[in-house]
């Protein structure tokens, strides 16, 4: 076994590999209630993780991971209210990617609509990454995600002492 770091050892040692697009705007995690009655935002993530749910059935059907995964996501968003030139969608698209929803809501989204479909729970994810985007003026929202299966044998015990417990973690890129 090599020395890389841990979070170097995860990446890319997958033995599977699943990914699909969904189609439609992606909405954020959201609290179930407001008043007493589920939140519009909750309603529009229940719809979104059905989309989710159905894109991966159709593709792969139920294969049910049940071992460490990773997830990738690509938010693929459209712009509200849109200016009508290009340089003004395009200076618009810079000034809103920063606002909400942010991409962890979104994330969190995405992985509990793959929990009971392709992955047993979520607690199985061990490493995330995830993008927000805007479709090019005009364009149709939709989302990538891609799961895939952590060889067990590229996870050492030895990952547990270089977290918390004293190892090395990568650069932040704080200045010191």
């Amino acid at each position: 076994m090599t020395n890389l770091p841990w979070w170097l050892r995860v990446t890319d040692q997958s033995l599977t590999y699943y990914e699909v697009k969904v189609l439609g705007e992606p909405a954020p995690w959201a609290v179930y209630t407001r008043r007493g009655a589920p939140s519009a935002n909750f309603l529009a993530c229940q719809v979104w993780q059905e989309q989710i749910r159905a894109a991966v059935i159709e593709k792969y059907g139920r294969p049910m991971l049940m071992g460490p995964v990773t997830l990738e996501a690509v938010f693929h968003r459209t712009l509200r209210n849109p200016p009508k030139t290009a340089a003004a969608y395009q200076r618009r698209c810079l000034a809103e990617i920063v606002r909400p929803p942010d991409v962890t809501n979104l994330t969190k989204a995405a992985e509990d609509a793959l929990k009971g479909v392709l992955i047993k729970d979520d607690g199985q994810v061990i490493k995330v990454t995830g993008q927000k985007r805007f479709v090019p003026q005009g364009g149709k929202p939709w989302t990538w995600l891609a799961v895939a299966v952590v060889d067990p044998r590229w996870l050492e015990t030895s990952a547990l002492e270089e977290t918390e417990c004293g190892g090395e973690l990568p650069n932040s890129g704080v200045l010191e």
